[in-house]
Parts: structure tokens; C-alpha cells; sequence
């Protein structure tokens, strides 16, 4: 059984991040230019404020496949997204934000029984994938067809990817540090019903290891699945 679960993640991992490196070429080098993603924070005034932000509270589920020791997890994850030109203060597409994130969990073992505390936090680029608009390509073709879906059931999707620190209470052996560096890169929509807050669901790979910062360095992968809403 351990061994059917570390295949499945193992090439959910590889084509996930295929996926990733073929939405992102896919997306860069399309002009935004008159184009705009619904509810963009505004760019009037180049102060950063907490209210020009959006923000969401997500319950999310990561199963470790490397190594299959390591026990699963479960946790609530809280996020703030900003425009990222305002954040950074140079030009960047309309459709490109950024994340900053907390998060509060636990390891659980077989039998879904807490082994550990997990406290992280981290930031991510969030690109809004506008190449999937329709009328974006020419008609029937694949791409066309999938914008036609998002735009009939107001889904918006997009990729993000960046790093953390994590607190682990829980190690597995070789595993060294219990704060680590967490880089991590998914997918993700949101389901945006009019005059409301949108829901949102995200994919993500995601690791931890300490960098070699010592000498035992025994990194863990995981799978995540996330599900939350903006209020």
C-alpha cells in the first residue's frame, strides 16, 4: 500500500510540475495590453495599504509521499494578496500578485491522530492565467474550449509558486532541524458568484529540508489540496 501511494504522488508530482511549466510558457508572451482581471486591486495611489489587499482563510490537506514515513498533515492556512507592483514598486503585468500566507496545523498519523504542531509562513507570486480567456486563440482548439468553460462558470484560474520557513514538532529521522525552508508551487482557481466573495481551490507541491544548514538533511515532499474563501 505504501508503496502504491509513493507512485501515485511521485507521478502527480512530475506532472504537476509539468503542468506548471507549460501553463507559464504558455501564458508569458501574450499582450495584456486593454485587458483586465475582474476585482484588481487599484493602482490610483502608490501607498500600500491593508485595505487595497484581499483576504482569505483556506482548510488544507497534504499527503507526504517522500518519504512514506512521514506522517500526513492537516492545518488552516490565512492569506493576504497584494498587487505586486505596488509591493515591489516596478512594472509588472495586471495579473500578477502577490501573496503573503500563515499557516497553523498538525501532523496525523494512519489513524488521523495529531503527532506534532506545524507553524509556517511564506510568500508567493500569483499569476492569473489570462491566456485562457475566450477568444484569446483562434477557435476550435483545445485552449479555446477550456476558456469557453471558465468564462461560463466564472472560473479564473492561475499559478503560483514561492518559499517559506516551517516549524515542525514532529522530525523523521535523518530530518536534522525542526525549522525548515519550504519552497512550494501549485495551481489554483477561483470561483467568483456575483456580488459575493470568491471560493477557492489550489493544488500545490510542496517541500521542506533545512538547506544544509545540517549535516543530516533529510527533505520531505508532499501533495496539497486546499479549499477555502475570500472575505
Amino acid at each position: 500500500m505504501e508503496e502504491l501511494k509513493y507512485c501515485i504522488f511521485y507521478s502527480a508530482h512530475r506532472v504537476l510540475w509539468v503542468l506548471l511549466l507549460m501553463i507559464v510558457s504558455v501564458t508569458y508572451g501574450y499582450s495584456d495590453e486593454n485587458r483586465n482581471i475582474p476585482d484588481a486591486v487599484s493602482e490610483a495611489s502608490p501607498r500600500i495599504l491593508i485595505s487595497d489587499s484581499q483576504t482569505a482563510i483556506g482548510f488544507q490537506y497534504g499527503m507526504a509521499y517522500d518519504p512514506d514515513r512521514a506522517d500526513d498533515f492537516v492545518s488552516v492556512n490565512g492569506f493576504m494578496l497584494f498587487d505586486y507592483e505596488r509591493i515591489w514598486g516596478h512594472a509588472a503585468p495586471d495579473n500578477l500578485k502577490f501573496k503573503i500566507d500563515f499557516t497553523i496545523g498538525t501532523n496525523v498519523d494512519d489513524n488521523m491522530d495529531s503527532s506534532g504542531l506545524i507553524l509556517s509562513s511564506g510568500f508567493e507570486a500569483l499569476l492569473y492565467l489570462k491566456k485562457f480567456e475566450k477568444h484569446t486563440f483562434l477557435s476550435n482548439n483545445f485552449f479555446y474550449y477550456i476558456g469557453d468553460f471558465f468564462l461560463k462558470y466564472n472560473v479564473f484560474p492561475y499559478v503560483e509558486a514561492g518559499v517559506g520557513i516551517i516549524y515542525t514538532e514532529h522530525q523523521i529521522e535523518g530530518q536534522g532541524l525542526h525549522f525548515n525552508f519550504n519552497p512550494r508551487a501549485g495551481i489554483g482557481a477561483e470561483y467568483r458568484i456575483p456580488g459575493k466573495r470568491p471560493f477557492f481551490a489550489e493544488l500545490k507541491l510542496w517541500h521542506l529540508s533545512n538547506a544544509n544548514l545540517h549535516k543530516d538533511n533529510r527533505g520531505i515532499n508532499a501533495l496539497l489540496f486546499m479549499v477555502g474563501k475570500y472575505f
